[in-house]
Formats: structure tokens, sequence, C-alpha cells
């Protein structure tokens, strides 16, 4: 991972940090190809794959994410800061979101 990717990949963490979602290292040993983080918090778990604007998946890359998300994982492919700090915020609005509605339904 060459340090445009990583300054991507902490700050966002970071933030998601800040916003109460755990940002772990995501890994899978003997298996190429997973995300690089898992954030979990307010109920929900989703996954990161941080790339650099000009950075290309890899076929292994492609796979783990498609396994993913046929297994109805949620993962997003980030290239820069700001997006990555929009999926943080949305996914802990969407988190909210389902978790007030299931109170109201107890």
């Amino acid at each position: 991972m060459g340090k445009a990717e990583t300054k991507i990949e902490d700050t966002v963490s970071a933030y998601a940090r800040s916003m109460n979602f755990i940002a772990n290292k995501y890994t899978t040993p003997g298996k190429r190809g997973a995300p690089d983080r898992i954030y979990i918090g307010y109920e929900i778990v989703f996954w990161i794959e941080y790339k650099t604007p000009s950075g290309v998946l890899s076929s292994d890359q492609k796979r783990e994410i498609k396994d993913i998300r046929d297994h109805g994982g949620t993962v997003f492919v980030v290239d820069d800061i700001v997006k990555g700090k929009r999926i943080i915020d949305k996914m802990k609005q969407v988190a909210v979101s389902i978790m007030a509605n299931n109170l109201r339904n107890l």
C-alpha cells in the first residue's frame, strides 16, 4: 500500500472511530483480496477497500468483494477522504434509523 492510499485509509478510519465505529484492519489468512478494513458500530458491519484515485482493484479483490456482497455484506471502494467520510456519515445515519425503527416495534 502506498503513502497516498495509507493517508486516505488512516484519515477515514480516524473519522470513523470519532463517530464511534470500530475500524479494524481486516485480513483473511491464506486468502488474498480481502478489503482493507472492517467497520462495526450501531448494530451494522461493513467493509472498505481503499485505493488511490488511479488505483485499480485486483482480480482477487473483485472476487472477494463480490463474495461478500453475494452473502449480504456491504463493501465500499474508497479513493478519496471526502467520499470515505460521506460513507461513514451515511452508514451511521442508516444504522441509527434502523435502530430507532426497531425500538418502535418492540
